[in-house]
């Protein structure tokens, strides 16, 4: 739709719909970020031993077998969970 618009307005009026725009981007991902930040704090927080060995196989595949020739396969197994 730039391709269209964009040449149709004045200099001022393109300035100003990006900032705009800019300006919307910006509240949006505020928000995101602080309704995250506020749920995480909020809820019963439960550790789940299986997702954090996934987490950290996967974040050492990364960094350590980070060549081209490397094939890596991660495996997860779910287990009971605790919570009764």
């Amino acid at each position: 739709m730039a391709h269209y618009t964009r040449p149709n307005l004045s200099r001022t009026a393109r300035d100003r719909t990006t900032s705009f725009v800019k300006m919307l981007a910006t509240l949006a991902e505020t928000f995101v970020f602080i309704y995250i930040g506020v749920s995480l704090f909020l809820e019963d927080q439960a550790w789940d031993r299986g997702l954090t060995w996934a987490f950290l196989v996967c974040w050492w595949c990364v960094g350590v077998g980070n060549n081209d020739d490397s094939v890596v396969v991660v495996v997860l197994v779910v287990g009971d969970n605790d919570d009764g």
